[in-house]
């Protein structure tokens, strides 16, 4: 074995190893880091409450429409307008599906077209009428796009069986390029076990699953007899009807577009007064409303945009209607009180006039629905809830219309400050 000399004198290598591993040891960290990062498995990409946008930026390449026209609907214009016969050419179940674009994960209670050859006639001939403004344009809807797009900038549904049903809608109508995930992502629960946040993800090219589109059932969103917006913990009080009243505020920050109603699950009761009466019912729905707002206004940031949707009349023994209404007929008192859904609305667009221009907040107005009496998902029982697909895809198209508007602003804005 050869000895080294102690006078010898250390080669460059040698000089520099420390140098080497102090650099290299540092890089192999980060590289992991990368890698797992970008890994290709099943995880749920979630947005963090650190890293939200400050600013209310779309531009991600290009905006949903490449070109919005001058005369491009404004709600209040797409709410002017008729249903125009257009018959589709479906026979069965499969072929009905392809003419009106639905890619459905699971059965939902009100597909009607699913139940029978009765019931598939008549929601083949639902959705032959298509809601046509009379003095605006209309964006052309495509699904792949918006997908891609609330991957990016997911959408959050709170309400009620009614918002749920818009949720169902978009579900369908994006079935093909959105999934169920095999797990929620619990982050959205505040850390209550037994809040159900209902969920549908994008998977991106790296293979990863991001959040684009959640439902969550709070059909007061607040806890009635203290007018609470909810914290994830609380109880949720005492119901006026079957349902679930969950707390929404925590999951605010992780979406920005968030689509809010709430109304047929209020009815006169003690609760609001001694005399149960519709006055006492509007008084404490607006006093209810006005902590929802309050809680809104604190919480939603200047990127996000919040909807308050209405509520479409319900229209009772609806089996009398066979094609959609010249006029609409008002609901009645009795039996259900769904005669307060148009002062309910009031309360919405009222609020939303108050705001004096601020863009987070806009009145999502589908009053154009209460012409279709025909559209009900049973017309011997059930008259509040559509059938599947139906006047609610139009629900869904408006959206994505105003969504659309959204990031074609966006776009021009960013690229002339470029």
């Amino acid at each position: 074995m050869h000895s080294i000399h102690p006078l010898r004198q250390p080669q460059k290598t040698d000089r520099y190893r420390p140098l080497v591993c102090l650099v290299a040891i540092p890089g192999l960290i980060v590289l992991t880091m990368l890698a797992w990062s970008f890994r290709n498995d099943k995880a749920l990409m979630l947005p963090s409450t650190a890293t939200m946008f400050k600013k209310f930026v779309y531009y991600r390449g290009q905006p949903l429409n490449d070109n919005i026209p001058e005369n491009v609907c404004s709600i209040e214009g797409f709410n002017q307008g008729q249903w125009e016969h257009e018959p589709i050419k479906a026979k069965d179940q499969k072929s009905f599906e392809k003419e009106t674009g639905y890619h459905c994960h699971k059965k939902f209670p009100h597909q009607c077209y699913k139940r029978n050859k009765h019931e598939l006639d008549r929601n083949r001939h639902i959705v032959d009428y298509t809601w046509k403004p009379s003095e605006c344009s209309v964006l052309s809807m495509d699904p792949h796009t918006l997908a891609q797009h609330l991957s990016e900038h997911p959408l959050l549904f709170i309400g009620d069986s009614i918002t749920q049903l818009q949720f169902e809608s978009l579900s369908c109508l994006l079935g093909e390029y959105l999934q169920v995930p095999k797990k929620n992502e619990k982050a959205l629960t505040g850390g209550n076990p037994h809040i159900k946040v209902n969920q549908l993800v994008y998977k991106n090219e790296q293979g990863d699953k991001a959040l684009a589109v959640a439902f969550l059932r709070s059909d007061n969103l607040v806890r009635l007899g203290d007018y609470k917006v909810l914290e994830p913990m609380d109880d949720q009080g005492e119901l006026l009807s079957k349902g679930s009243n969950y707390p929404w505020r925590h999951l605010i920050p992780y979406f920005d577009y968030i689509v809010l109603n709430t109304g047929p699950h209020w009815r006169s009761d003690l609760k609001f007064g001694p005399n149960r009466s519709q006055e006492e019912l509007l008084e404490g729905y607006t006093a209810a409303m006005n902590s929802v707002f309050q809680a809104l206004k604190e919480d939603v940031e200047s990127h996000q945009r919040v909807w308050l949707r209405t509520s479409p009349f319900g229209h009772t023994e609806c089996s009398q209607y066979s094609d959609p209404q010249e006029t609409i007929v008002k609901p009645s008192p009795e039996p259900y009180e769904w005669n307060m859904f148009e002062p309910y609305n009031e309360v919405y667009s009222n609020w939303i006039a108050k705001q004096q221009g601020d863009e987070r907040f806009q009145l999502l107005d589908v009053s154009f629905t209460d012409y279709r009496g025909d559209a009900h998902s049973r017309p011997d029982k059930d008259c509040l809830h559509f059938c599947l697909p139906g006047p609610v895809d139009d629900w869904n198209r408006l959206l994505y219309h105003e969504i659309a508007k959204l990031t074609f602003q966006s776009y021009n804005e960013t690229m002339s400050n470029l």
